[in-house]
């Protein structure tokens, strides 16, 4: 047979098996969106029943993020110092804080995730909106950002809220605080969170859909008001036990027409902490 031949015949057989390959992959994402959509429709039912309306899309199937330990690096904590203020002077200041000071400004950091940086005037300038460069200060300090508010706030020109984020999940409470003047950035306050993880853990963890039948048990005892769902969104608590080293806990954040309430993905209990 003709070598030509051969490798049509090759060919077709590749082409046909491709196109069996993508039907299956298809028809496997089809049969995932119906069970999907089966589990939402079940679990929307069952909430109502127990008193307690969904808005849309506030019923979701996802799972939890992995449970992660933190610690502090000062080589990294190092270079935040540097992108923010420059060279600087260290003073170790005992109890895990540490004290820097350079020409552009002052900070503060703690074991305890804890930062207070004060700058001179015009040392970092607006450029842009206040959400643009707050957001670029966040990720020069190595954290992803979600804004919570942002404006005028008493005597400052403007300032801006975020919740810190890991791997793309909101971390409640680890909040930082941006205010600017008409000179620029004058001050930043909040929560960090710290530089290098030591381990990453998902088992055992409940999803959305065994949160949320967690949380309607929670309500039908009285330990939780809720007649309406509006939203439910995954994320961590940030938990600093040991100095300089952090665990971040996975939450759902459930955010109903009585309050938020967050669900601890380990053990299902309600928790607090929320920004």
């Amino acid at each position: 047979m003709d070598n030509r031949v051969l490798e049509r015949i090759v060919i077709i057989i590749l082409v046909l098996l491709n196109v069996f390959l993508l039907s299956v992959v298809m028809s496997d994402r089809i049969e995932s969106r119906r069970a999907e959509a089966e589990t939402v429709e079940r679990l929307t039912e069952i909430l109502k029943e127990k008193g307690i309306t969904a808005a849309k899309d506030a019923v979701i199937v996802q799972a939890a993020p992995p449970r992660q330990m933190l610690v502090r690096s000062a080589d990294k904590e190092s270079e935040i110092v540097t992108q923010l203020l420059g060279t600087t002077f260290q003073e170790d200041l005992g109890g895990n804080i540490l004290f820097y000071r350079s020409d552009a400004g002052q900070a503060v950091f703690r074991g305890s995730g804890e930062v207070t940086a004060l700058f001179t005037a015009g040392s970092i300038p607006l450029r842009g909106s206040v959400e643009k460069t707050s957001e670029k200060l966040m990720k020069s300090m190595g954290m992803g950002a979600e804004l919570i508010a942002s404006g005028t706030d008493g005597d400052t020109i403007a300032s801006a809220e975020y919740c810190c984020c890991k791997d793309g999940y909101p971390v409640f409470n680890a909040p930082m605080h941006f205010d600017y003047s008409e000179n620029g950035l004058y001050m930043i306050t909040g929560t960090r969170l710290f530089d290098d993880r030591v381990s990453l853990d998902g088992s055992g963890l409940l999803n959305s859909v065994s949160a949320l039948m967690r949380f309607a048990e929670t309500v039908g005892n009285g330990e939780a008001g809720c007649s309406r769902l509006e939203s439910c969104q995954p994320g961590y608590l940030m938990s600093v036990v040991v100095s300089g080293e952090s665990t971040l806990i996975p939450v759902w954040r459930l955010e109903t027409d009585q309050g938020t309430y967050l669900v601890n993905a380990e053990t299902g209990r309600l928790e607090s902490g929320t920004v």
